[in-house]
């Protein structure tokens, strides 16, 4: 079992749902959906790094000024995600399951 802990998630209901309010639910999502998170949230802004390091490094810049330009990069990534978190949300739907 994950963490206990309370937060709020939207979630599509079954049509044939009979849950009552405050009834305690495991909440479900699919395993791509959690393996599409890693990769846009983790795994994608660490190749985003590594290529622009390797890039800056190699056009010449000293390991500092590059490693801090890499970074940069990163803040256009994460401001597009979150300009996105609309889109995704509609991609990212949690379903719920009776205990």
């Amino acid at each position: 079992m994950s963490e206990m802990e309370e937060k709020r998630v939207f979630v599509t209901l079954p049509p044939e749902h009979t849950y009552k309010s405050g009834q305690q639910v495991n909440v479900v999502m699919r395993q791509s959906l959690g393996n599409l998170a890693v990769f846009l949230g983790y795994i994608l802004p660490f190749i985003l790094l590594l290529v622009t390091l390797i890039s800056f490094i190699g056009m010449g810049l000293g390991e500092g000024v590059a490693g801090l330009f890499s970074l940069l990069i990163l803040v256009p990534y994460y401001f597009i995600l979150h300009k996105s978190k609309e889109r995704l949300s509609r991609k990212f739907s949690f379903q719920i399951a009776p205990i």
